[in-house]
């Protein structure tokens, strides 16, 4: 496979691989042994930072050629996967992994299945998302003044956004579904994990702008800045039972309620967190609009993994010299944007700051000349995450 293939497209070729290697052994003779079958998967080292990156990669020099780094072997008793200890695996190729293994229940490396062995067993989709909340107490229990958000206002410590996020939750009812209307301030993180700790569905919007979506919705309760406000009208809406909703702007026909299941939310934390290996001492860039799916992962991963999330104010996110300005203040470990504002950055920018490790491009193609400019011109050395395809209702 060559550095430009997608995942999805080394998972095809391993999968077809397998399957004509298992129909080669069952034209032997019944009383024949199976001889073993190697397939050798060769993956680029720099495969986690997508496919423009490992092209700049190969095109400067620094990947003279590929390695091999996995060995799936078919035996009598099934399939074994001889591979680096799996702490040694890119992070992408253990993504792929998981998805090898829905179509290969039988494999497994040494005597455990292929996608348990990069990760303890996942607990039941809803109960892990119950167990953000219950994190997040441990986290604050244990470290109360650790900072959980950064805006343009100042710092918010994890016990506090416990606090006050206990008191949006105290006043919601299992069958709402609340709209979160606020400025691009602390108060979302605190409507949203006030939501999820009283296990309602959400609907956050831009500020004012964002009233004709939670109509949409069918939104009963709103959380405006720090007052819950009820409506007259019932407040069970279409998105009831949802981790959130995002309602559409409309602009390829009506409006409409693109509705997030909790086991997904719960899905996209825990394999998003594997991916960016968060930690205590992270610093997560949060540049996303609130009517934009990706608003809740830019808040949700790094919390997950008790990380702080750097809020950027409406007019620092949307101007690229104050943006650098201030990511040169706040010193992020990530940065997640879209590749549009990434280049932007890139041009106003003799260098990123130093503390930057992992870069987050969604939503728009990323374009080779920008990870080529970040990597030869730039000099950065950390990790690129291409991620193509989200959308305002799926980030």
């Amino acid at each position: 496979m060559d550095p430009e293939s997608s995942l999805a497209e080394l998972d095809q070729a391993t999968e077809d691989a397998c399957r004509a290697a298992e129909r080669w052994q069952e034209l032997l003779p019944a009383d024949q042994p199976l001889p073993p079958v190697a397939i050798d998967v060769v993956c680029w080292p720099t495969w986690s930072v997508g496919s423009a990156a490992a092209d700049v990669a190969a095109a400067s020099g620094w990947l003279e050629a590929p390695i091999p780094t996995l060995r799936l072997v078919r035996e009598p008793a099934g399939w074994h996967l001889e591979a680096r200890t799996p702490a040694d695996l890119d992070p992408a190729v253990a993504a792929w992994l998981d998805l090898l293994a829905l179509d290969l229940p039988e494999a497994r490396i040494g005597d455990q299945p292929l996608g348990t062995s990069f990760v303890a067993p996942e607990p039941e989709p809803v109960a892990a998302l119950d167990r953000f909340a219950a994190d997040l107490d441990a986290w604050r229990r244990e470290r109360p003044d650790d900072l959980a958000i950064v805006d343009a206002t100042g710092a918010l410590s994890v016990a506090a956004l416990w606090h006050e996020s206990g008191l949006i939750a105290d006043q919601l009812r299992p069958s709402d579904v609340v709209g979160i209307r606020s400025d691009r301030d602390r108060s979302f993180a605190v409507a949203v994990v006030g939501c999820l700790r009283a296990r309602v569905c959400f609907v956050p919007v831009d500020g004012r702008a964002g009233d004709d979506r939670l109509a949409v919705a069918d939104v009963g309760v709103v959380v405006d800045g720090s007052a819950v406000v009820r409506g007259d009208g019932p407040t069970t809406g279409v998105a009831a039972g949802s981790a959130y909703a995002m309602a559409t702007s409309g602009s390829m026909g009506a409006p409409k309620v693109a509705l997030v299941p909790r086991p997904m939310l719960a899905a996209a934390i825990h394999r998003v967190s594997r991916l960016l290996r968060l930690g205590e001492g992270d610093r997560y860039l949060h540049l996303a609009a609130f009517g934009f799916s990706s608003s809740v992962r830019q808040l949700l991963v790094p919390l997950a993994n008790r990380a702080t999330v750097l809020l950027c104010d409406d007019a620092t996110r949307t101007d690229p010299d104050a943006l650098l300005a201030w990511l040169h203040e706040v010193q992020p470990t990530v940065l997640d944007l879209t590749p549009t504002m990434l280049d932007a950055l890139v041009d106003a920018a003799d260098t990123l700051p130093d503390s930057v490790r992992t870069i987050i491009a969604a939503s728009e193609r990323l374009d080779p000349d920008v990870v080529r400019a970040l990597q030869v011109d730039r000099g950065f050395r950390g990790t690129i995450f291409e991620g193509y395809g989200t959308t305002e209702t799926s980030g």
